[in-house]
C-alpha cells in the first residue's frame, strides 16, 4: 500500500503549526521564529517572514505559538 506522499522540503517542520489562506492560494507555517508562506498548489516557498522574538527569562526558548486569520479570509 502506498498513499503517494512525498517530502517537497528537506527542513524539519516537526512542533511547527499551519494556517491556510485559500482566497490567497498560500498556506503559512510558524515555525520558532520566523513564519513560511507556500504556494498551496505547488508547495513551494513564496515567502519567509522573520519575527523578532524577546529573549527568554527561562530555560524554554520563545516561539511563536499562535496565528488567527479574519472572517473575510
Amino acid at each position: 500500500m502506498h498513499n503517494l506522499k512525498v517530502n517537497v522540503m528537506d527542513e524539519n517542520f516537526e512542533g511547527a503549526f499551519g494556517l491556510s489562506l485559500p482566497s490567497m492560494n498560500v498556506f503559512f507555517v510558524a515555525k520558532v521564529d520566523k513564519i513560511i508562506i507556500f504556494n498551496s498548489d505547488s508547495y513551494k516557498k513564496v515567502d519567509e517572514i522573520p519575527i523578532k522574538l524577546l529573549e527568554s527569562a527561562s530555560r524554554e526558548p520563545n516561539e511563536v505559538i499562535g496565528m488567527a486569520k479574519s472572517k473575510c479570509d
